[in-house]
């Protein structure tokens, strides 16, 4: 079930989509479903256990209708160079943070840095900016 960053959706989810019930998080294999006000508010796909133990998202992530690289290998230059201007980021040497909003959604990238100084992807988090504009 790739994660289509296009669409902003990932198997029947996407982003905006009306949904019954209750708030919740919907948890799946590597990934999140966030259900506020009655509607997909978030999707999160986690690629390291770097914060919390569980299992990672090993599908496809895309972007302008091709496929990415495996997550070892997904950059912020890469990113930076899909998405263009950042809203926000941070790095504090350990982790680096790139926010950017594309319409009304707002496109997160986390990485932490290894051992050996590597950067290797923790999470890409999608959200709706305002729920009302739904």
């Amino acid at each position: 079930m790739d994660l289509d960053l296009d669409k902003y959706e990932i198997g029947f989810f996407h982003l905006g989509m009306p949904f019954d019930g209750d708030d919740r998080i919907i948890e799946s294999l590597g990934y999140s479903i966030i259900i506020r006000s009655g509607r997909v508010f978030g999707i999160r796909a986690r690629f390291s256990n770097y914060y919390s133990e569980g299992s990672c998202f090993n599908d496809a992530l895309i972007r302008e209708q091709k496929d990415l690289p495996e997550p070892r290998f997904i950059t912020p230059e890469l990113i930076l160079e899909l998405y263009g201007e950042l809203v926000d980021q941070w790095d504090d040497d350990v982790e680096r943070n790139y926010q950017f909003i594309d319409g009304n959604v707002r496109v997160e990238f986390s990485w932490h840095q290894s051992a050996n100084g590597n950067l290797i992807l923790n999470y890409v988090d999608i959200e709706i900016e305002n729920l009302q504009l739904c």
